[in-house]
């Protein structure tokens, strides 16, 4: 299964040059590789781990191949097929193994954000999501880092220059990057990564309450709840009270104060 290092073209062929031979059975294998993928999903919600790995691997393969002749069209199409096959993985008792899939599933979604960050930051997102979960079973969470970081820094480049970019991308990579960041002794970086998303979700929640203030909640509860564990009770207090006052108003009742 080729998952490192393959070379991915920038296009299925180039100015008048005959497409080659198998180009004409490129339709059938991409109805093949989604009948596989599509197999692999269904046995994962039957909880087949077994399987579906079968399944999603064939698929992978079947992607890898069609990446390779058109960038284009298949790239995020493979990415999603190595999503599945992480799971499937994962469900199968190899999260070992799924870690190469799920870091390979992140290169991609990277070179895909960069190029389209309004359309795949979320599966971005996602594949982040993914890679820290499959390293930080395997007791190996420092290696996921420097993609992850990058993969961070590339949506906060895009917030900041597109203002309609979605946020949710952001504000979970900030959650995903912290857990992970803490996990490796990084607290004081891990917990200016969950400040950042209060103050997102506290920009968000004074323009829009009605859509933000309960995510605002969460991340002033999150907020707290790390600095609680964290040794730090008198800094964790305002930002619990915070989250237990804005609950308390959207569930119709009057401000209330912690106990101390």
């Amino acid at each position: 299964m080729r998952l490192v290092g393959v070379q991915v073209s920038s296009g299925a062929g180039g100015g008048d040059d005959p497409l080659p031979a198998e180009a004409t059975d490129r339709g059938v294998d991409q109805k093949l590789a989604l009948a596989l993928k599509t197999m692999a999903s269904q046995r994962l919600t039957r909880g087949d781990g077994a399987d579906a790995v079968g399944a999603a691997t064939e698929a992978v393969d079947i992607y890898c191949y069609l990446a390779e002749t058109n960038q284009e069209e298949y790239l995020a199409l493979f990415a999603s097929a190595l999503g599945v096959l992480v799971s499937a993985l994962e469900l199968a008792g190899g999260e070992g193994d799924a870690a190469g899939p799920a870091t390979k599933a992140v290169e991609i979604r990277l070179q895909l954000a960069e190029e389209n960050p309004q359309g795949c930051l979320p599966d971005l997102a996602s594949a982040v999501q993914d890679l820290v979960r499959t390293r930080r079973a395997t007791r190996r969470i420092a290696e996921a880092l420097p993609l992850t970081e990058k993969a961070l820094e590339l949506v906060r480049r895009a917030a900041r220059i597109d203002s309609e970019v979605d946020t949710s991308a952001l504000t979970r990579l900030l959650g995903i990057v912290s857990g992970a960041l803490l996990d490796t002794g990084r607290e004081r970086e891990a917990c200016n990564l969950r400040r950042e998303e209060v103050d997102i979700y506290r920009r968000l929640a004074d323009a829009d309450p009605t859509d933000y203030l309960h995510e605002l909640a969460r991340a002033l509860a999150g907020l707290g709840m790390f600095l609680y564990e964290s040794g730090r009770p008198a800094e964790a207090f305002p930002f619990a009270d915070e989250a237990v006052n804005i609950y308390t108003r959207l569930l119709g009742g009057g401000p209330r104060r912690l106990q101390r």
